[in-house]
């Protein structure tokens, strides 16, 4: 679904903002459970304070080069402007989850299946 300079809204916004919602809706709140899973009581509020600082702080990265890569498109180049810059999220969000991989790549041994008991927190493991 490629989106042109004719306005399409029914067909081509609201469906793509529809599956955006959601995947922010189901990645959020667990993202956020795991950045606090394993912190003791104690260190919750400050894990949960970080991981927040650090996710509006991409948020602001991420318009900051949205902006940068646009610059000021004329009328002419708009649509060839944000279809490069859309792509370019695109690499961008594949790279970051390529490099979510390499901990645990590194922390199994081969021929073992990764756990998940250690993200557990201690109350939950026993």
């Amino acid at each position: 679904m490629l989106v042109g300079s004719s306005p399409q809204w029914a067909t081509h916004w609201l469906p793509c903002t529809l599956v955006l919602g959601l995947g922010i809706g189901l990645t959020l709140p667990v993202q956020s459970g795991a950045a606090v899973a394993s912190l003791p009581p104690a260190r919750y509020a400050l894990g949960s304070a970080v991981n927040s600082s650090f996710r509006q702080l991409g948020a602001v990265l991420g318009i900051s080069v949205f902006v940068a890569l646009l610059r000021t498109p004329t009328p002419a180049t708009a649509l060839g402007d944000f279809h490069r810059i859309w792509w370019v999220f695109a690499a961008v969000g594949l790279a970051s989850g390529a490099v979510q991989l390499i901990p645990r790549l590194r922390s199994t041994p081969a021929g073992e299946e990764p756990s998940t008991s250690t993200a557990m927190p201690l109350e939950l493991r026993r």
